[in-house]
């Protein structure tokens, strides 16, 4: 491995991001201020039992919530009945973000989302939005009528879409983030657009934080391609997830960075940073160059790292099958201790720059960004998976000291009555111990019933099925089965069972 460069990148580059473990928080989902003018309905038993209530409708608007199939308000995910939407599969997004960090509540944005119906006569289609203030809304170029709920923005269609037919939505949309706070999380704070300092931006959304920046189905059922342009002042640079394609000074004279993500990604992993960022670029064994965006002041401390890193990558690639993205690297933040794996450049806190750290951000890329789960309610697999290998990298010349913290933690266990199912956490214990500490044993026990290399077998056929989309674990525990020729029901009814 060997490091380029280290240039201020004021008027180029080409870079990648990915990112960590977020913890979240946003409460009374689905409801809205009340408003007396509304009209409201009870959602089936997919969405969440509480009424919701409309809080902007377009002008001149017949349109009434009473009118929209409700079924189509969730993608049916049981663990996040409020997340995500039916009828159509998101191809692309197109955002124009425009802000000034030392003005955190002006935003100018503008999505372009195509799409393909799911339905025959799809005549109805929803978002997952939050926040701001909409200005217009076009589908296929024709303004439409819509109305939005606390986090939802639904659209009426001039006419039906047939099955398979694409369309494109544009929303021009203003102002101020939703600052509420997930319900995913025992700690409090708000995800989507995050400022740090008066000239920081970053963009941390795991599981539900997108939905706050742009409208999208917020669900890692369907993944899709992203573009970014990132509007920032002359001053600072905007940074997201692929490769930067493109700047411009504009008339304003903001300078407009604009990026491309062929790799398609979950909303949750999308990241856009905004800072006055320098550039370090390495370029690792397999050809893979590593671009990390650090802010004044943290410059270098990711150099002890990298030779590091380049060599767990060559590890995991034996163990997994090759990187899966185009790009990778970090772009660092001063958020407190919240780091995130955001596809192919990582969202990293500048007090969370270790070997551990950076690891298991990598391991992400496979467990959970190249195979995203179909339910949230199995992030078992995306944190336990990097846990299980990252600590097993840090104890590679000692590996015993690991096998006996990991059988210390399973005895600890099975004497213990306090603990959550991994199949029935808790949303406010998403993140929590069990997820990672937990779910690194049943890696571990996984690995030990089945045999080293029949367990490897089995992850690289994971990774080759279901790679650049999603599996539950069910349809995991079908391709373990498969290399192992044996049933492992009792194994994962003890693990998942409630």
């Amino acid at each position: 491995m060997k490091k380029i460069l280290l240039l201020s990148i004021s008027f180029f580059t080409i870079c990648s991001l990915s990112a960590c473990n977020v913890v979240n928080n946003s409460n009374e989902l689905f409801d809205a201020a009340p408003d007396p003018t509304s009209t409201t309905f009870v959602s089936p038993t997919i969405t969440p039992t509480k009424t919701i209530e409309v809080t902007e409708y377009s002008k001149n608007s017949s349109f009434t919530l009473g009118e929209f199939p409700a079924s189509q308000l969730s993608i049916g995910d049981p663990y996040s009945p409020e997340l995500g939407n039916l009828g159509y599969n998101v191809q692309e997004y197109h955002l124009q973000i425009e802000i000034d960090p030392a003005f955190p509540d002006q935003f100018e944005n503008t999505a372009l989302i195509t799409a393909i119906s799911d339905y025959p006569d799809l005549e109805y289609i929803s978002f997952d939005f939050a926040g701001f203030t909409v200005h217009n809304v076009e589908v296929n170029d024709d303004d439409v009528e819509y109305l939005r709920t606390q986090y939802k923005l639904l659209i009426k269609l001039n006419k039906p879409l047939k099955k398979n037919e694409e369309f494109f939505v544009y929303v021009h949309y203003s102002g101020k983030p939703d600052d509420s706070s997930t319900p995913y999380s025992f700690i409090k704070f708000s995800q989507g657009a995050i400022f740090p300092t008066e000239d920081t931006m970053i963009v941390i959304s795991e599981p539900d934080g997108s939905r706050k920046l742009f409208p999208c189905n917020d669900h890692p059922r369907d993944k899709a391609k992203f573009m970014v342009d990132v509007i920032t002042p002359n001053d600072l640079i905007g940074v997201s997830n692929g490769n930067l394609y493109n700047t411009q000074t504009l008339d304003s004279g903001e300078i407009m960075y604009s990026w491309q993500s062929n790799d398609l990604m979950a909303t949750y992993l999308l990241t856009v940073a905004i800072g006055n960022f320098s550039i370090e670029e390495y370029t690792f064994d397999n050809g893979l160059i590593v671009r990390n965006y650090v802010l004044p002041g943290t410059e270098n401390q990711l150099d002890t790292y990298m030779p590091i890193l380049n060599e767990a990558m060559t590890y995991f690639e034996e163990l997994f099958g090759p990187y899966p993205f185009e790009t990778y690297g970090h772009v660092l933040h001063h958020m407190h201790g919240i780091t995130l794996e955001s596809q192919a450049t990582v969202a990293l806190s500048s007090t969370m720059i270790n070997e551990n750290v950076l690891v298991h951000e990598l391991l992400h890329m496979w467990f959970g960004n190249w195979v995203s789960l179909d339910s949230w309610g199995e992030i078992w697999r995306n944190e336990g998976f990097a846990t299980y290998f990252a600590k097993s990298w840090l104890n590679r010349d000692n590996p015993n000291s690991y096998i006996n913290y990991l059988e210390a933690v399973y005895l600890d266990m099975l004497n213990r009555d306090d603990l959550y199912s991994l199949g029935a956490l808790p949303q406010n214990e998403m993140f929590g111990y069990e997820c990672y500490v937990i779910g690194s044993v049943l890696v571990y026990k996984l690995r030990e019933e089945m045999g080293k290399e029949v367990f490897f077998t089995g992850l690289q056929n994971y990774f080759n099925i279901y790679g650049g989309g999603t599996a539950s674990d069910a349809e995991f525990q079908v391709v373990m089965e498969d290399a192992c020729q044996c049933s492992l029901e009792e194994f994962f009814n003890f693990w998942l069972e409630p």
